[in-house]
């Protein structure tokens, strides 16, 4: 749901300009939501070993940090649609015509890699008895040196984000 509303609202923040602006504003949402979701995880597991049972349902959405957990994941995916969409769409007006199918091609196939790299990352991370936090700290974490990168990288992005945040204030 949050990447869905995050790809709308590229659409409607973007009207008549390219909504390019928006990556590194996803870029640092999905690091900061992630970190935040680490920690909402971590709070959550030290009140199932609290209560020494798991939270039930009815527990989960009554409690502040089961709360800011969908919060946080709510958030994460707005971000993450705040970063796909125009990542795609830069893609698509960067490349040449003659080439742009094989370099959309060539963008799934990293991304089914990244995905498999981390699938077995978390595997490896939960056969060793690392917890969800831990986890979810890690892809956090590890997250960081891409949005130094975006920041790097496009940098003209970085700049027409913070006009556009100007304005809107």
């Amino acid at each position: 749901v949050g990447i869905g509303l995050g790809s709308i609202l590229c659409d409607k923040l973007a009207s008549k300009q390219s909504a390019s602006y928006l990556v590194p504003l996803g870029a640092a949402g999905m690091t900061l939501f992630g970190l935040d979701l680490a920690f909402a995880i971590s709070h959550l597991s030290d009140l199932a070993v609290t209560r020494g049972t798991e939270v039930n349902l009815t527990q989960f959405i009554t409690n502040f940090h089961g709360i800011r957990l969908f919060f946080d994941l709510f958030a994460f995916g707005v971000a993450s649609g705040f970063y796909i969409v125009p990542l795609y769409v830069i893609m698509q007006e960067r490349s040449d015509v003659e080439h742009r199918s094989r370099i959309i091609a060539a963008n799934n196939i990293m991304n089914a890699a990244f995905m498999v790299v981390s699938a077995l990352l978390i595997l490896f991370m939960f056969s060793t008895g690392a917890q969800s936090a831990h986890i979810m700290l890690t892809v956090a974490l590890l997250n960081i040196p891409v949005c130094a990168l975006v920041f790097w990288k496009l940098p003209e992005l970085v700049v027409a984000c913070l006009q556009v945040l100007k304005l809107k204030n």
